[in-house]
């Protein structure tokens, strides 16, 4: 396994649905020295667990796991956030380690700042070379995969619930208890019924395929001790390189379906979100050129996307229907990709100076990257021929849309979400009572190519449901 592979994040699983790993972990059990408290002791059987859970989906996708561990990750990150205990953990890395039934490659840390750093499971010498560190990541020896690949074909499934209330907190999101409603109940229930459609089919996708980066001309290197603009990132194990497999690797993986409020409100929010981790089955966070592999019952997919769907939304609002493109009609249509960003920002953002340090702070995140997808080039190229200025093109926009100008600058975007969550799910509902599978990508959903109309008329209906029967929204496909 290459350890430049891109990873995912150590997380929690059920461990119930899996009993093929059972003989593993009871061998292993056996065979780990324990703790005397016995509190301690269950919390190291539950991380076995964990990790041979974790280990196994490393094997079957061939991507390392990240492993914080320094001790700020148990007290007050995510560790503390899935219920792990820093000391039980431990010993089970540690026990799996010197077993030789798990890889480690030691983080690293590029240069000296403020964060607690675990020095022991840290390599002290710091790379010029590295634009980033990385944490901790395993992997199974060879002896261990020996072990999976004896297995059945096992899917490992997150351990979460469908419905999920995020609230910020001192600029902290986090996941917050809610009270059970009618709404909820119903929500829940439609929600399973979707997931039950959706583990009744069998998915794949190419594990391999991943898009298309260029080199980013905007690429800064930010690292404050070395103040050097690399050429040769090819040769440097860093995190943000993909790497592009040479053959196609189809693996399975088990769509499940949540939905996430925020701000403590069932008003806000509300999208359709994969349940998947990222890097292993979810398909939202593949590129366009991957999630093109996916197949649904062994045949090919087909994406079909609502045209300019939240500036529909809310002309629909306000009883107009919209037949013009509304991009185009504010700039030329090489600004589209500075349009499209900015009517997003400006819905999103609470006023014009908030809106306009928005687009510059994404601007600079995307300097940070060495390489971009070819969306963000087409962002990045725009900006360099026409230097737009943002209060200029925020009046074009009010001029241009007048009938929905109050929405703009007035944090909408929540709001819209909720909406458009409704329409997909509706179309979701629709499908899933014909027994048909789909993946819902926001304000794009995939389905088996041969159910294309059947996805066209769902997305429709959907519309129409939340909106009302006189309102239309384009349908293309991506």
């Amino acid at each position: 396994m290459d350890e430049r592979t891109p990873s995912f994040l150590f997380d929690v699983f059920r461990w119930q649905e899996h009993p093929e790993l059972e003989a593993i972990f009871n061998r292993l059990w056996n065979e780990m020295p324990k703790s005397r408290i016995r509190s301690t002791a269950e919390e190291q059987k539950r991380c076995l667990r964990l990790f041979l859970c974790n280990l196994y989906v490393s094997h079957y996708y061939e991507k390392p796991v990240a492993v914080p561990l320094n001790k700020q990750t148990f007290s007050q990150g995510r560790y503390k956030s899935l219920f792990i205990k820093r000391v039980p953990f431990r010993m089970v890395f540690d026990f799996l380690e010197s077993c030789e039934l798990m890889k480690v490659k030691k983080g690293i840390v590029t240069y000296s700042s403020s964060f607690d750093v675990d020095w022991d499971n840290t390599e002290t010498i710091c790379y010029p070379k590295y634009e980033k560190g990385c944490v901790t990541r395993v992997w199974p020896s060879d002896s261990l995969r020996a072990e999976f690949a004896s297995l059945a074909d096992l899917l490992i499934v997150k351990d979460t619930d469908c419905i999920v209330m995020r609230e910020e907190v001192a600029d902290d999101k986090s996941d917050v208890a809610f009270p059970e409603t009618c709404f909820s109940c119903r929500l829940r229930s439609e929600l399973d019924f979707i997931n039950q459609t959706l583990r009744e089919h069998y998915f794949l996708f190419d594990s391999c395929s991943v898009g298309t980066k260029y080199p980013n001309p905007w690429y800064q290197n930010l690292n404050v001790l070395y103040d050097i603009h690399h050429q040769d990132y090819d040769n440097i194990s860093s995190d943000t390189l993909l790497l592009q497999g040479p053959s196609r690797t189809l693996r399975r993986f088990s769509p499940q379906i949540r939905v996430i409020f925020s701000n403590g409100s069932i008003e806000q929010g509300g999208r359709l979100y994969s349940a998947n981790q990222e890097e292993i089955g979810n398909w939202q966070s593949m590129q366009q050129r991957q999630r093109r592999t996916i197949l649904i019952d062994n045949r090919p997919t087909v994406e079909l996307d609502f045209d300019s769907f939240h500036i529909s939304m809310l002309y629909a609002l306000e009883g107009i229907q919209l037949n013009h493109d509304p991009y185009d009609t504010v700039a030329p249509r090489e600004m589209r990709p500075i349009i499209k960003k900015l009517l997003l920002t400006v819905l999103n953002a609470d006023s014009e100076s908030a809106t306009v340090q928005s687009m510059r702070n994404q601007i600079s995140k995307l300097k940070q990257k060495e390489l971009v997808s070819e969306r963000e080039l087409r962002f990045i190229r725009a900006v360099d021929r026409y230097h737009p200025d943002w209060m200029e093109l925020i009046e074009r926009l009010k001029e241009a849309h007048e009938p929905i100008g109050y929405y703009f600058c007035s944090g909408a975007g929540l709001m819209l979400q909720r909406l458009d969550s409704e329409v997909m799910r509706e179309a979701l509902l629709y499908l899933a009572g014909w027994g048909i599978p789909a993946l819902p990508v926001h304000d794009s959903a995939i389905v088996a190519a041969h159910h294309e109309s059947e996805l066209r008329t769902a997305m429709s209906l959907g519309y129409r449901y939340v909106f009302g029967e006189e309102f239309t929204c384009g349908i293309s496909r991506k």
